[in-house]
């Protein structure tokens, strides 16, 4: 009785085409999540992808880089806040959440681990 009539190995150089996978960012499904942040800016402007036509009022460069860090201190703001109001710690931990590592993270793999342990 010989291998052959028992195991037959797979032929790798044959190749499945796969069938095409369509990706899309889900920004409609999730553009209604930014009302709250927008609640009490007085503009929030567009950053223009092309180059705009003579004569069009192109809000300035500050205001562009204002608006970007209000709505980004509110976004922290508002995660820090949910955190802890939808996972209260204990009592006696005094800490608050934080969005920033800890020191310790900087260290290599296995002596953050160990740390963490602890």
């Amino acid at each position: 009785m010989s291998l052959f009539s028992v195991y037959l190995p797979l032929n790798w150089r044959t190749r499945v085409p796969s069938p095409p996978v369509r990706k899309y960012l889900p920004i409609d499904a999730l553009a209604h999540r930014t009302l709250p942040l927008q609640e009490g800016l007085t503009c929030l402007p567009l950053i223009l992808h092309a180059p705009p036509t003579p004569g069009t009022n192109i809000p300035p460069p500050q205001l562009v880089r204002r608006t970007y860090l209000a709505l980004r201190a509110r976004a922290r703001d508002m995660l820090l806040q949910q955190w802890a109001t939808n996972d209260t710690t204990p009592p006696s931990y005094e800490y608050p959440p934080s969005l920033s590592p800890h020191p310790f993270m900087g260290l290599g793999k296995f002596v953050a681990g160990r740390i963490h342990k602890m």
